[in-house]
């Protein structure tokens, strides 16, 4: 096996001589003080092993392992005792090593020097996620040092460790909905060597990750495609709210292209339609809040309180599109109201015109509309002075909360006018922290 070594210099020099004899490696980085960088190729006999008053010199580290001077390089640290410095001074190291001997193994030998030169390259090691950390054990003088010629290597594979702490990571972020974060933190840990429970759990959370994101940007097909297997990590209700949501979607793009032609529209396409859609949209509105992205959130209330509307619309006994209304269709007494809405060819309706619609029609949704009408277009305000739609005021928390109120509020009144037994309520949220079940890999 190649081998590059990274060693902490300092104190007591036999070890690192037993580290490198042991692993006899194409190349090594000494991390040394000023002080004890002369025991790596210092003149003469820098090393000194001291037995009570009496001082016995070596020859320096590089003469006693025959290493030639290409074999190594050293990197001075200005303050031995700054864990800073110490961990740039490593992690610069195994970049380069990566860089140079990329089929190389890299193991940190981290026992010399100062505590905090220890502390600095066992952290950049478990950083990096791809070295072996090196201890040197042995037998010891009651607490203190370890006696010489005791010395043995104890290598640790910190590659899983790594994994542990990436999965940490990546469910921190699930648990702010922040998925392509999770997915890129997951991508970094999946590429180790670890052990195969793990490894699995780590391919399962980011194809979790990238299908709840495909569902988090309204790719339905997508998101069921990735999430295929992965019941373990979400719910039935979870399942059905995605079929649902991705058949109604269909519906609704397949009568939407149809704009030219709204008559061909027929009650038996779409007589089936559902409010899932509005469910996931005023959910999704949610987790922006959670980010504090209430523009991004209030945007999808907007559009979940205008595609209400236009699902009732198309659930009508004679299908109405918004984007293209045929009077004929429709009674008689709301034709002229109809004309007053004609801009150009043809007649279409935004959000207030479809719920004034359905108001005149004495539909439950509009009358529901009439009821709370005053309330919902002053909420509705907020939107349109957002940057996100027609001006530059950033929406603040406290907006986003009236705005959903006011939005939620109507949307579960109007399920109930129309005797829905399962409504937003009931909808479920993505989750936020996943089954401990599911984690089992990871331990306690």
């Amino acid at each position: 096996m190649k081998r590059v070594l990274i060693v902490t210099v300092g104190g007591s020099f036999q070890p690192i001589v037993t580290a490198i004899r042991d692993f006899d490696p194409t190349f090594v980085y000494f991390v040394c003080s000023t002080d004890s960088a002369k025991e790596v190729d210092g003149p003469g006999t820098p090393c000194v092993v001291r037995r009570g008053s009496e001082a016995i010199h070596h020859p320096a580290i590089v003469v006693q392992t025959g290493l030639t001077g290409e074999q190594y390089e050293i990197k001075i640290l200005e303050d031995p005792d700054d864990p800073e410095e110490a961990y740039e001074t490593a992690r610069r190291a195994i970049g380069a090593s990566h860089s140079r001997f990329p089929d190389h193994s890299i193991y940190v030998v981290y026992t010399g020097g100062t505590k905090s030169m220890s502390a600095g390259a066992l952290m950049a090691a478990f950083d990096d996620g791809r070295c072996l950390v090196v201890n040197m054990r042995g037998q010891r003088a009651g607490l203190s040092h370890v006696l010489d010629g005791t010395e043995m290597p104890e290598v640790t594979d910190v590659r899983t460790l790594y994994a542990r702490r990436r999965l940490e990571i990546a469910l921190e972020a699930f648990a702010r909905y922040d998925y392509p974060a999770a997915e890129a933190v997951l991508k970094e840990a999946v590429a180790r060597d670890v052990d195969r429970d793990l490894r699995s759990l780590v391919r399962n959370l980011r194809q979790l990750a990238r299908g709840l994101s495909a569902w988090d940007r309204v790719d339905y097909e997508l998101a069921t495609t990735l999430l295929k297997g992965l019941d373990r990590f979400l719910t039935p209700a979870h399942r059905e709210l995605l079929g649902k949501a991705r058949d109604m979607t269909g519906i609704l793009k397949s009568a939407g292209a149809r704009w030219q032609q709204p008559e061909t529209i027929q009650i038996r396409e779409v007589r089936n339609l559902g409010p899932e859609p509005v469910y996931d949209l005023l959910l999704n509105a949610r987790r922006r809040a959670h980010q504090e992205r209430y523009d991004d959130a209030v945007g999808r209330l907007y559009r979940a309180l205008e595609l209400y509307a236009q699902i009732e619309l198309l659930r009508l006994e004679q299908p109405v599109l918004t984007a293209n209304v045929l009077p004929e269709r429709l009674p008689a007494e709301v034709r002229p109201w109809l004309e007053d809405q004609r801009r150009g060819e043809r007649i279409t309706l935004g959000l207030v015109a479809a719920y004034e619609l359905l108001a005149r029609l004495g539909h439950p949704v509009g009358l529901v509309w009439a009821e709370r009408r005053s309330g919902l277009m002053a909420v509705l305000e907020v939107r349109n002075h957002s940057l996100l739609a027609h001006g530059f005021t950033p929406v603040s928390a406290q907006e986003y909360a009236e705005v959903a109120d006011r939005i939620e509020g109507f949307i579960v009144a109007a399920d109930a006018a129309l005797n829905r037994r399962k409504g937003f309520p009931q909808a479920p949220q993505f989750p936020q922290h996943l089954p401990a079940e599911a984690l089992a890999a990871l331990g306690e």
